[in-house]
């Protein structure tokens, strides 16, 4: 059963990723080269989830407790230890 999910690049794409296997409720582990790419990567997520409850499209669960489920790291070989799923 894959419940830990890592996420290499949190760009465009690594960020679409991380916003809908947080929405499938999924812990999520985002990695990247550098602090400031990652914090990049997690306020455009932030911002979709908010705007996806502003809109009512999420059931039963809060942007911020979404949010709550994701972790970031620029070690690889640390972010994969318990890793059931990666994804680059």
């Amino acid at each position: 059963m894959v419940k830990n999910v890592v996420i290499v690049g949190s760009g465009a794409m690594g960020g679409g990723i991380a916003q809908i296997s947080l929405m499938a409720q999924y812990n999520i582990t985002l990695v990247d080269i550098c602090d400031e790419f990652i914090s990049r990567g997690i306020k455009n997520i932030k911002f979709g989830l908010e705007k996806l409850e502003l809109k009512k499209k999420l059931k039963d669960i809060t942007a911020s407790q979404l949010l709550s489920s994701i972790k970031s790291s620029t070690r690889l070989s640390e972010a994969v230890k318990n890793a059931d799923l990666m994804l680059e």
